[in-house]
């Protein structure tokens, strides 16, 4: 694992000073065009209001539409956001890209339940 040292030791000076981390994991996810026209039909047909409004006029699909450049954008998403999208992908559970949301979603919620274990433990001597 390559971490910053800047990172490392700012996070490190703040653990010195008896002060705990914690952190929300973002991350920057490529959606194609066809996967935004899929989450935008899934969206605007879904069950859910949370999820219906995200193809809305200020919603998180509707922008990922008018972000689309060269058949691609490019999203940040924490948790939540992805934990949302899985579950407009949920009548699909077939589809490429509902399972490629759920293995991210698996993967941002062990980094977010274990990073602050392994940060509250202290840093290795090399890193």
């Amino acid at each position: 694992m390559n971490l910053d040292i800047t990172w490392v030791a700012t996070v490190q000076a703040v653990a010195d000073l008896g002060v705990r981390v914690r952190f929300s994991p973002h991350f920057l996810v490529k959606f194609s065009a066809d996967n935004v026209q899929e989450l935008q039909v899934l969206s605007s047909g879904h069950y859910d209001y949370l999820c219906k409004r995200l193809s809305y006029v200020g919603g998180l699909i509707y922008g990922m539409r008018n972000h689309l450049t060269v058949g691609e954008c490019e999203v940040e998403l924490d948790t939540n956001e992805l934990d949302i999208l899985c579950k407009v992908l949920e009548s699909h559970p077939d589809s490429e890209l509902n399972v490629k949301m759920r293995t991210l979603l698996d993967a941002a919620c062990k980094l977010q339940s274990n990073g602050p274990a392994i940060l509250d433990k202290g840093f290795p001597n090399k890193v």
